[in-house]
């Protein structure tokens, strides 16, 4: 396995680096937009994560801790981004790095949240990663 980093993106150049990866992934994304949105994101205790190799950003982890009656204080993850880059060596160790640092704030879980086109980590990742696939989620536009 080559050398990897992981860590928490706190500053609001390593925030960028997100804008960057993500214009990869999608050539529209707006700057001004993501600059409001990350703001408030930010604001409200959202949290991104990023695993490089080789000093390149290849994968970008998004969440935010929450407490409710079903899950009590949880690591809700609702973005797991990727490129192209084969990430299959890695993901393990991003995750054992996002189940200590959960533990570290007192979590008892972590939920991944990610949308259908995410096929990949359902069908791959979640099993490799020992993760049960236990709800589904229901969304009414507004």
């Amino acid at each position: 396995m080559d050398n990897y980093e992981i860590k928490q993106l706190s500053s609001t150049e390593e925030w960028f680096q997100v804008f960057h990866f993500l214009k990869r992934l999608d050539g529209e994304l707006d700057r001004d937009q993501f600059i409001q949105q990350a703001t408030v994101m930010n604001a409200e205790g959202h949290h991104f994560f990023s695993l490089s190799v080789k000093q390149k950003m290849v994968v970008i982890v998004g969440g935010s801790i929450h407490t409710n009656f079903c899950d009590g204080k949880h690591l809700y993850i609702s973005e797991l981004l990727y490129g192209n880059e084969e990430i299959d060596l890695y993901i393990g160790a991003l995750f054992v790095y996002l189940q200590t640092w959960a533990k570290q704030k007192g979590c008892k879980k972590i939920i991944v949240s990610t949308n259908v086109e995410n096929e990949r980590f359902q069908d791959q990742d979640s099993a490799l990663l020992n993760y049960d696939e236990s709800r589904h989620t229901f969304v009414k536009q507004l």
